[in-house]
């Protein structure tokens, strides 16, 4: 019976733990917000995500917002939770999908979709 439950408990433990990192690892990087109205097609907004948990909002190549992200797992649902930014884009963000080109982050309360494309 014990061994029973450690073959259950020891995966879920890897499960919760590893990924969070290799989530922080992929996220890294300057990602290019995707134009959600046509009135957002004259701006070019990339996000830049460092390692050390700063994050930084460029329009138009000018950097224009600085604040700090963290990465937090909850039930196996990872979050993107972004602080001190400015007013209207500081939430916990659901990490919905995160590829290699592609990320796409949803917060519920208040709703607001973000979908990204590495920036090259």
């Amino acid at each position: 019976m014990k061994k029973l439950i450690l073959l259950f408990i020891v995966p879920i433990v890897f499960l919760t733990t590893g990924c969070k990192k290799s989530k922080e690892a992929k996220l890294i990087g300057e990602w290019l917000l995707l134009p959600r109205t046509a009135a957002d097609r004259e701006d070019t907004i990339v996000y830049r995500f460092e390692a050390n948990q700063v994050l930084y909002r460029y329009v138009d190549g000018v950097c224009v917002d600085t604040g700090d992200y963290t990465v937090k797992s909850e039930f196996l649902e990872y979050y993107v939770v972004i602080r001190n930014l400015n007013r209207f884009d500081d939430a916990n963000y659901y990490i919905e999908k995160l590829k290699k080109n592609i990320l796409i982050l949803q917060c519920y309360s208040p709703y607001m979709r973000k979908e990204f494309v590495r920036n090259e």
